[in-house]
C-alpha cells in the first residue's frame, strides 16, 4: 500500500478525461483499482517521473504471484483431506448397506456390490484427480522460477522494442507464458496412463469391458494379452497361443470372443445360433471360464448371454436352458456337447456351423483318448453345411453360404505346452516332431483355419515357470507316506496339491491324513460333480488346507495362494508334470514343486527332466531331519492301522448289503455269524482312536534341526 502525490497528467494521457483528472486526491489505493480502470495502458517511456511507482507495482505483483501459488498448495491439500474422508464414508457405507440388506437372494447382492464399487471407483477418480492436482503443484513451483527468468529476457526484448519506438504490453507477455505453462501441464498429464488406456491402447475393447477390467484389479495386459489381444481382437487372424500357466491366456480368449459378439449384434445381418464356441477338456476348468466370463460382462451392452455344458450334472436341466433361447456363448466339454448334438432335438444346437469365434483351450489334452473322438464329432458338425439361415437353398447355395460362415470365423487354440518350430509358417504344412506337437497335430489336421495363422509362443526353453521352486524326495515306494507327512507338518503354511495316479490311492491318502487331523478335501473323477465343485469351493476358502486328487485337477485350475504341489506319484509324461506343477507360481507368485520318487520311478524321473532340458542337479534334494521322521513315524504306524481296519469293515459292510438285498429280492433268510468277530474288531478300533489322539495331543518338534540326513540315494542309478 502506498500514497500518491498529486502529479500533473500528461496532455496526450489526460486527453479525453474530464477537467478534473490533473489532480489525484486519493491518499491510498487498491491494486485491483488498476486492474479494472478502463483507460487504456500507454507506454512507460511517457512517464520518465514514476520510477518508483513501477518499482511498488512490480513488487506487488510478485507478491500477490507467491500469495496466489500458497493458496493453490492449500486448496490442494484440502482437497486431499476431503477426499480421504469421502473414501472413508463410501467403505461405511459398503459395510452397512452389504451387511444391512438380509434376507436378499445372490442377484440383488451382487448389484448391491456393483452399486457400491461404482461408488468407490467414483471416489477413487476423485481421488487421482487430487494426485493429479498435487503433481500440478510441482509444475507450478517450477513455471515460478521459470517465469523469473523468462521477466528478464522480456525486459531485455522490451528494451529492444522500445530503443525502435515500439510499446510493450506486459498483460500480453504474462498470458503467453501461461499457455505455456498449460502446454507444460497436458504433457505431464499426457505421461500418466491410467488402466484403462493401457488396456485400450492393447486391444480396443468396448468401455463397459474395460471397467470391468479395472474392477478385477486387472491393472496391466499380461505378455501372453499384449501379444494375442492386438492380433486378435480385429478377428482377421487365427491363433495358436503357448504359455506357461497362471499367465492370462484365459482372458486372452475371452476379450476377442466378446468382441466377435458385439460385431454380429451390431451389424446388418441376423446370425442364427451361438456366437462363441469354447471346448475345454474338464468340468472344473469349464466352470471356472464360465465365471471369468460371467465377471468380464458385467454391464455390457447389449446383454451376453452364456451356459454351461459339462458332464455330472443333470443333462435334462441343460436341454432345458438351451431350448429357452440361443446363448451367445457355449461352453462345454466334449462329451456332454457330443451326446447333446447326437441325442436331442434342440434348435440351437443345430445352429453351431453359425459360430463365428471357435476356441479350443488345452488342446494338448483334447488330443487324449477319453476326449479326440467326441471333439472330432463336434468340429465335423461345426464345419458342415447348413440350413439354418434359409430352408430354400439348393446345394450350391448352401455350399456358397457355408463358405462365408466359415470365412468370417476366428479359430484360437491354446496350451501351456505348445510349441512349434517354425512360428512364421503355417501350421498345418510344417510341424515340429516334437512330441508334444506330434500328440496335437490330429487335431489341427481336423481344424480348418478361415484366416491367416498367427502363432504366438511365450513358452521359455523351460516350460515351468520362472519363479517356481523344484523339489524332490528319493524313497522307498512303502515310506512315501512317512515323507508325505513330514512334509505337510515341515512346509510353511499355504493351500498344498497331492498328486496321485489312482483314484484308489486318493481315498486312502484322504482317509489316512484325516485321521492325522489335517484339514483334507479330495477331488477325483468318480465323485459326483457337485460334491467336486462343493470340495473345490472349501479348498479355495481355507488358506491352510490340503487337496488330495487326480489329474482332473491338474488343468487349468486357477486357485489363489497354492504354495505347494507334491507329486505323491510321478506323471506318466512331462507335460501332465507341467500342468500340474502350474498349479502354484501363477501370477508373479512363488511357489514349491516336490517329488516323491520311488526306486521304481527313477526311469520316468530322469525322462521327465530329460524332456525339460533339466540335469538331475538341477532339482534340489530335500534334507530330511531325522528326529521329526522318527516321532512321525510311530504316529503314522496307529493312523495306517486304523485306516486299514475301517476300509476292510467299509467293504466287509458293502458286500453284507449287497447280499442281504440280493436275499430278500430271492426271499431267502440271511444270518449274519459274525458279530463276535465285529464286537473285537469295533473295540480295538476304538483303542487305537484314543491312542492316536493322546499322541496327537503330544508336543512334539515340527521343525527341521541342524543334523540332517538323505533318506535314500539312486544318485547311481540316475546315470
Amino acid at each position: 500500500m502506498g500514497k500518491w502525490k498529486k502529479v500533473k497528467l500528461d496532455d496526450a494521457f489526460a486527453s479525453g478525461w474530464d477537467d478534473n483528472a490533473f489532480c489525484l486526491g486519493i491518499e491510498e489505493f487498491d491494486e485491483t483499482d488498476l486492474k479494472n480502470d478502463p483507460k487504456p495502458v500507454q507506454d512507460e517511456s511517457q512517464f520518465p517521473g514514476n520510477a518508483k511507482k513501477r518499482k511498488k507495482t512490480k513488487k506487488l505483483e510478485s507478491l500477490k504471484e507467491e500469495q496466489q501459488n500458497i493458496t493453490k498448495k492449500s486448496r490442494f491439500s484440502e482437497r486431499q483431506v476431503s477426499i480421504s474422508s469421502e473414501k472413508k464414508k463410501a467403505k461405511s457405507k459398503v459395510s452397512n448397506d452389504f451387511f444391512d440388506k438380509e434376507g436378499s437372494d445372490v442377484e440383488d447382492t451382487v448389484d448391491l456390490t456393483a452399486s457400491v464399487t461404482s461408488e468407490i471407483n467414483t471416489k477413487q477418480t476423485l481421488k487421482d484427480q487430487s494426485d493429479k492436482l498435487s503433481d500440478k503443484t510441482i509444475v507450478v513451483k517450477d513455471r515460478t522460477l521459470i517465469n523469473e527468468k523468462l521477466a528478464k529476457v522480456t525486459k531485455k526484448k522490451n528494451k529492444k522494442k522500445k530503443a525502435k519506438g515500439g510499446s510493450v504490453n506486459e498483460a500480453t507477455a504474462h498470458e503467453s507464458w501461461a499457455e505455456v505453462g498449460n502446454r507444460v501441464e497436458e504433457n505431464v498429464r499426457d505421461q500418466e496412463t491410467s488402466p484403462d488406456k493401457v488396456w485400450k491402447d492393447v486391444c480396443g475393447v468396448p468401455a463397459s469391458v474395460l471397467d470391468n477390467l479395472q474392477r478385477l484389479k486387472f491393472i496391466t495386459p499380461t505378455e501372453i494379452q499384449r501379444k494375442i489381444l492386438p492380433i486378435a481382437v480385429d478377428g482377421k487372424f487365427d491363433i495358436i497361443g503357448a504359455a506357461e500357466t497362471g499367465s492370462g491366456k484365459t482372458l486372452a480368449y475371452v476379450i476377442p470372443a466378446i468382441k466377435r459378439i458385439l460385431e454380429v449384434r451390431s451389424g446388418s445381418g441376423q446370425v442364427k445360433g451361438p456366437k462363441v464356441l469354447i471346448i475345454l477338456p474338464t468340468r472344473e476348468l469349464a466352470v471356472q471360464v464360465t465365471q471369468h466370463v460371467k465377471e468380464v460382462i458385467v454391464g455390457v451392452v447389449p446383454k451376453i448371454s452364456y451356459v454351461t455344458i459339462v458332464g455330472g450334472l443333470a443333462v435334462h436341466k441343460q436341454e432345458r436352458v438351451l431350448k429357452k433361447g440361443a446363448p451367445d456363448i457355449i461352453i462345454a466339454t466334449p462329451g456332454r456337447l457330443n451326446q447333446l448334438l447326437n441325442g436331442s432335438d434342440i434348435e440351437h444346437l443345430s445352429l453351431l456351423m453359425n459360430v463365428r469365434c471357435l476356441i479350443l483351450d488345452e488342446a494338448d489334452r483334447l488330443c487324449e483318448a477319453g476326449h479326440f473322438k467326441d471333439l472330432e464329432n463336434i468340429l465335423k458338425f461345426v464345419y458342415s453345411k447348413s440350413k439354418a439361415n434359409n430352408e430354400e437353398l439348393d446345394e450350391e447355395e448352401l455350399a456358397t453360404e457355408s463358405r462365408k460362415v466359415r470365412k468370417k470365423r476366428q479359430t484360437l487354440v491354446l496350451s501351456a505346452t505348445l510349441t512349434v518350430a517354425n512360428k512364421n509358417s503355417a501350421l498345418g504344412k510344417s510341424i515340429s516332431s516334437d512330441p508334444t506337437i506330434a500328440a496335437i497335430a490330429p487335431v489341427l489336421t481336423k481344424l480348418t483355419f478361415s484366416n491367416p495363422l498367427k502363432v504366438v509362443d511365450i513358452t521359455r526353453s523351460v516350460v515351468t515357470a520362472e519363479n517356481l521352486t523344484e523339489q524332490k524326495i528319493l524313497c522307498e515306494a512303502d515310506e512315501k507316506d512317512l515323507y508325505l507327512y513330514y512334509c505337510l507338518k515341515t512346509l510353511p503354511e499355504g493351500r498344498k496339491l497331492i498328486f496321485a495316479n489312482s483314484i484308489d490311492h486318493i481315498r486312502r491318502l484322504h482317509s489316512l491324513f484325516t485321521l492325522l487331523q489335517f484339514p483334507c478335501r479330495c477331488l477325483h473323477a468318480h465323485m459326483q460333480q457337485r460334491q467336486r465343485l462343493k470340495n473345490l469351493e472349501a479348498f479355495a476358502k481355507s488358506e491352510d488346507s490340503v487337496l488330495f486328487c487326480t489329474d482332473v485337477a491338474s488343468r487349468g485350475l486357477d486357485i489363489k495362494n497354492v504354495r505347494h504341489v507334491l507329486h505323491y506319484h510321478l506323471p506318466k509324461t512331462y507335460e501332465t508334470y507341467v500342468h500340474r506343477s502350474g498349479r502354484t507360481a501363477r501370477s508373479g507368485l512363488d511357489g514349491t514343486s516336490i517329488m516323491l520318487v520311488s526306486q521304481p520311478e527313477v526311469k520316468l524321473f530322469v525322462k521327465i527332466l530329460t524332456s525339460l532340458n533339466k540335469k538331475e542337479d538341477s532339482i534340489e534334494t530335500i534334507q530330511i531331519d531325522a528326529k521329526i521322521v522318527k516321532n512321525l513315524s510311530s504316529k503314522l504306524q496307529v493312523a495306517q492301522e486304523i485306516e486299514q481296519i475301517e476300509h476292510r469293515n467299509q467293504k466287509v459292510t458293502k458286500e453284507k448289503s449287497w447280499v442281504s438285498n440280493l436275499a430278500k429280492e430271492m426271499d431267502i433268510e440271511f444270518e449274519e455269524d459274525e458279530k463276535l468277530t465285529e464286537h473285537k474288531s469295533t473295540k480295538k478300533l476304538e483303542n487305537l482312536k484314543m491312542q492316536l489322539s493322546q499322541m496327537l495331543a503330544m508336543k512334539s518338534v515340527d521343525k527341521p534341526a541342524v543334523n540332517i540326513r538323505n533318506p535314500c540315494a539312486y544318485i547311481s542309478d540316475l546315470n
